[in-house]
């Protein structure tokens, strides 16, 4: 299905849902990227705060040690506190407590005997005498280890900033004064009021908390766990609402005098501008998403008609050739370096060299099919002599068994010349008439050897026409093997179309060969034949002058028993001569018939080669004029 779809279309959706999806994922990482900014600044913030809400808790203890070292060191307070003079004290530190109340916020000045005995109470001079050590263990520890300390501590009054120095006079401890500055709702709104952001504490109680102040009303109280996991010295930051408005919260341990965790205090900033700037960023990020969309829909529409063009263009050009007229000319513009342009030039190489090959196909084919037309006509040709050669060779076979039959038809007649002889030695009594007998009898031989030559000197003849005959036949299994060499040749430049051709030329080289070692053979045998045929000649032209002599000594010695006994005698050893040579004879027609008859079976299977040969090559002119009405049909 998706592939029924235009690449056009295809790249214009899929680069703007990468696109869409790009936006989206950017929009989604900046603004969760910008809120983690935003709540790493307000922590930074918060602990800023915290550490400035520290700080100033550490000056107005700074303060209190400082007021309190003061008083310490004016010697009129050591001698007075020396003598326990009370009134004397009272005098001046009274009206210097409200000096000091009014401008520094001063909420206690008082003088302690040790351990923890209350002397004077600058801000209660009637109230003095009580004992301080159940729960003034900055008063008891100043006088025990003779130290000042500053810091947070309970009190009846509640908490406090107490600075206590102990006071000597000629190093001797007298007790100690001790300056206790504001630390309450006041402190907490002039936090605020000088940073800005919402302060509260909450004093440890048990297991649980109490607000001591808040800015941000006494109904806001923190999550238990959280002031828990704070009091832990395990800072908590966390988001809450507080009469519908969004904040930022901070909470931390504070430590008393002695650095024990005294309660949690908590730092809160609005979070509504930042909310509203990271409200702002989103839609800014939205709208200009929304913008790049639409530039980036429009663009991926030029990208797309600028590759789907020229592909149209490509198609266009190869339906062209494909469907229309086959023009092979035809060629892309290929200008620029991008990949379209990089396609154009290959579909005009590859436009190129297809019309090279067809015009290389064009003339290879014309030239093939006259070579084959050429073959075809040879092989016919070859066939026509084959089957010429197969008739003169069964002829010559004829020739071979007549020749054999009267090799046999002369070795007879010589054995019955040799038991004539035998006859003629034993009735050699009878006289000339056996004389007579034998004389005629011999004429008779000479006439039958005379028959015997002319055969013999005929097979000899006729030996001579078979080398002629196998010469004819090797020159056309060379012609042969020449021809099918060419056409494998030419199978070979035809490529894929040839492979069959090149199969039949194989085949038809392959009988050449055959044909050609055969040849051979059958040469070699007709020398071996003609070899001994002519010493069949020669020993019969000896059996004849032989014959001749038997006669004329046989009428000049016709009177003479002993000479006609030694004739025959003679002429039955000659006879014997002729009978085993003549069986000889013989027995070697009969391998030449033979022989024949294979050069036959050869000639026979030759033609039969060549008849297949010529049948695949008018199968190879047709396929090849198919291939040029095929190449005919693209314009080059």
């Amino acid at each position: 299905m998706f592939r029924n779809i235009s690449i056009g279309f295809k790249l214009t959706l899929g680069f703007s849902i990468i696109l869409v999806v790009f936006i989206i994922t950017f929009s989604y990482v900046s603004l969760h990227h910008i809120s983690g900014i935003i709540d790493r600044n307000q922590q930074n913030e918060l602990i800023s705060l915290y550490q400035k809400a520290q700080s100033q808790l550490a000056n107005k203890g700074n303060l209190a040690k400082a007021l309190s070292t003061v008083i310490a060191s004016i010697p009129e307070t050591q001698d007075e506190f020396a003598r326990q003079d009370r009134k004397a004290l009272a005098k001046w530190t009274v009206p210097l407590f409200s000096v000091l109340k009014r401008d520094y916020a001063a909420r206690q000045f008082q003088f302690h005997l040790p351990p923890a005995t209350s002397f004077l109470r600058a801000h209660k001079p009637r109230k003095y005498g009580d004992d301080l050590s159940s729960f003034r263990k900055t008063v008891v520890k100043t006088n025990q280890d003779k130290v000042s300390i500053e810091g947070l501590e309970k009190g009846v009054a509640g908490l406090g900033i107490r600075g206590i120095v102990p006071v000597f006079k000629d190093n001797k401890h007298l007790g100690s004064v001790e300056f206790g500055m504001s630390f309450g709702k006041p402190f907490f709104l002039q936090f605020k009021k000088d940073s800005g952001a919402e302060i509260a504490l909450f004093v440890k109680q048990g297991s649980d908390f109490k607000l001591f102040a808040s800015t941000l009303g006494e109904e806001h109280i923190p999550d238990t766990q959280l002031m828990r996991q704070a009091l832990e010295n395990k800072p908590q930051y966390f988001i809450n609402r507080v009469n519908s408005i969004s904040f930022a919260s901070y909470l931390h341990v504070i430590n008393d005098f002695s650095g024990n965790p005294l309660g949690v205090m908590e730092i809160s900033i609005n979070r509504t501008p930042q909310l509203d700037i990271l409200a702002a960023i989103k839609n800014n990020i939205i709208f200009t998403g929304l913008i790049f969309i639409v530039l980036g829909i429009l663009f991926s529409l030029w990208l797309s008609r600028s590759i789907t063009g020229p592909i149209k263009e490509t198609v266009t050009a190869m339906n062209n050739i494909a469907e229309g007229d086959g023009d092979l000319t035809l060629r892309l513009n290929e200008q620029g370096k991008d990949e379209i342009s990089q396609l154009a030039k290959a579909f005009n190489s590859f436009a190129e060299k297809v019309r090279m090959i067809v015009c290389e196909v064009a003339v290879t084919s014309s030239v093939i099919s006259e070579s084959a037309e050429r073959m075809s006509e040879l092989t016919t040709k070859t066939s026509s002599e084959v089957t010429k050669q197969q008739n003169e060779t069964h002829f010559l076979a004829t020739i071979i068994n007549q020749v054999s039959e009267s090799f046999i038809k002369v070795s007879t007649q010589a054995f019955e010349l040799v038991s004539s002889a035998k006859d003629a030695d034993v009735l050699t009594q009878e006289g000339q008439a056996v004389v007579l007998e034998v004389v005629e009898s011999i004429t008779i031989l000479e006439k039958e050897i005379e028959l015997a030559a002319n055969a013999i000197t005929h097979l000899v003849n006729e030996t001579t026409n078979i080398g002629n005959v196998l010469e004819v036949i090797r020159s056309v299994s060379e012609q042969t093997n020449l021809l099918a060499l060419n056409a494998a040749i030419e199978a070979a430049r035809a490529g894929e179309h040839g492979r069959g051709f090149a199969v039949v030329a194989d085949e038809v080289r392959t009988l050449a060969s055959r044909t050609n070692d055969s040849t051979e053979e059958i040469q070699q045998m007709i020398e071996r034949i003609q070899k001994g045929t002519q010493e069949s000649v020669n020993a019969i032209t000896n059996s004849k002058e032989k014959s001749m002599e038997s006669v004329a000594k046989a009428k000049q010695a016709g009177n003479s028993l002993y000479q006609i006994a030694e004739a025959v005698n003679i002429m039955k050893q000659m006879n014997e001569n002729i009978a085993s040579i003549s069986k000889e004879e013989a027995k070697t027609a009969a391998e030449v018939s033979d022989n024949i008859e294979k050069i036959s079976d050869i000639a026979t299977e030759t033609s039969n080669r060549a008849e297949e040969s010529n049948f695949y090559s008018d199968s190879l002119v047709q396929l090849l004029h198919k291939l040029e009405s095929l190449v005919r049909r693209f314009r080059t």
